[in-house]
């Protein structure tokens, strides 16, 4: 990730925020300071991540269940997604062998379109998610010493990519605190721009 940001921001002042299954940021002061917030993995943080989301998602399935909030739409959506029918099934998924935290991620996917359909969950989690990578942004421009000048901050990931709501939640947030930064929505993925960076330079 430390290598993505010199990638895009080359010897000039910049930011990085990645959330995919995974989140962290990542700041430069162009002048050889570089900073970093989030990033210590599932066990640890990952806050506004899909696996962050997926876990969300599932916490509201099952408290749903157990009559601790009211029903979801995530629940429809996450059982046409597995192609599951039973809250017995969701506990055989998720305790599975081979489970990865990629899969978990993968839940975060219904997000949006329970979204859409007003649903006050899929909302609650949007917001939350948004939320904490304000906070991931707004730890890397303070250890950077940021002092509201123009600077661009990156996005990439697929949660910022797919996930409009979150993105429209976090850029209001952003430019409530911070009117001068400039949002760049990464068309790469982390390690593409890596590689292209790389090819770059070589040539």
């Amino acid at each position: 990730m430390h290598a993505t940001l010199l990638g895009l921001a080359g010897p000039h002042p910049g930011a990085l925020l990645i959330s995919g299954t995974g989140s962290i940021a990542f700041a430069t002061n162009g002048d050889g300071k570089i900073v970093r917030s989030g990033g210590w993995g599932h066990r640890a943080s990952d806050d506004g991540s899909g696996y962050w989301i997926g876990q969300q998602i599932l916490k509201a399935i099952f408290r749903a269940e157990d009559e601790l909030e009211q029903p979801t739409l995530l629940k429809e959506l996450v059982f046409t997604k597995l192609g599951i029918g039973t809250i017995e099934q969701l506990m055989v998924w998720l305790y599975q062998e081979t489970y990865t935290n990629a899969e978990t991620a993968s839940i975060s996917s219904v997000l949006p379109e329970a979204f859409s359909k007003g649903d006050e969950k899929a909302i609650q989690i949007s917001h939350s998610a948004a939320t904490e990578l304000f906070l991931l942004v707004k730890s890397t421009l303070t250890k950077i010493d940021y002092e509201g000048e123009k600077f661009p901050l990156y996005l990439n990931g697929s949660i910022l990519k797919h996930h409009p709501s979150i993105l429209s939640h976090l850029q209001h947030f952003i430019h409530q605190s911070y009117p001068h930064i400039i949002f760049k929505l990464c068309d790469e993925n982390p390690i593409e721009a890596i590689v292209n960076r790389a090819k770059f330079v070589i040539h």
